[in-house]
C-alpha cells in the first residue's frame, strides 16, 4: 500500500501520542516532591556555607523534582543547584564533575541548560564553564542524553 493511498481518517484524537506517553509517570505525588525539596534545600545550602558545596552538588542532583505541576518546586531547586555551583571554585570543577556518576552528569547537564535558557537570572559565564568541563568529561552523549532523549524536565 503506497502512503498516497493510506486512509488517514480512520484514525482518531485518541489515538494521537501525548508527550504523557513518552515517558514514565512519575511516583511522587506534587505534595511529596514540594516536602522533599523543603526538607533538603535548607539541608543543602547549610552544606555550601560550611565549605561542602561538591558533597551538596552531588546530593542536589540525586532524586531531582520532576514532573508536572510543580514548577515553584523546580525554580526553588534550580536556585539551590546554581547556588552550590556558584560556590565551587573554577579549579575544582573538572574533579567534582569526574565524582558523579553518568545519572548525575545528565541531570547537571538539564539543570545548565535550564540556567542558560534564563540568562537574567544566572550567570552564564558561570554555567558556560561548567558546561565545557562537563563535556569534556562526559563527552556529547551526556547532551544528547539529557537534552534530547529524556523528556523530563528539571
Amino acid at each position: 500500500m503506497s502512503f498516497r493511498h493510506a486512509n488517514i481518517d480512520i484514525f482518531t484524537d485518541k489515538d494521537k501520542l501525548k508527550k504523557e506517553d513518552l515517558y514514565q509517570k512519575e511516583e511522587q505525588s506534587p505534595e511529596e516532591v514540594q516536602e522533599d525539596i523543603s526538607k533538603r534545600t535548607p539541608e543543602l545550602l547549610y552544606m555550601v556555607k560550611k565549605g561542602k558545596a561538591v558533597e551538596a552538588l552531588g546530593k542536589a542532583l540525586i532524586n531531582p523534582p520532576y514532573g508536572k505541576d510543580i514548577d515553584d518546586i523546580k525554580i526553588i531547586h534550580m536556585n539551590t543547584v546554581f547556588e552550590t555551583l556558584s560556590s565551587i571554585k573554577p579549579n575544582e570543577i573538572l574533579n567534582t564533575i569526574k565524582a558523579f556518576n553518568i545519572e548525575q552528569q545528565d541531570v547537571l547537564m538539564k539543570y545548565l541548560y535550564k540556567g542558560l535558557s534564563n540568562p537574567k537570572a544566572y550567570n552564564s559565564t558561570i554555567l558556560l564553564n561548567w558546561h565545557e568541563k562537563l563535556v569534556e568529561v562526559a563527552g556529547y552523549g551526556c547532551i544528547v542524553r539529557s537534552a534530547l532523549s529524556d523528556l523530563r524536565t528539571v
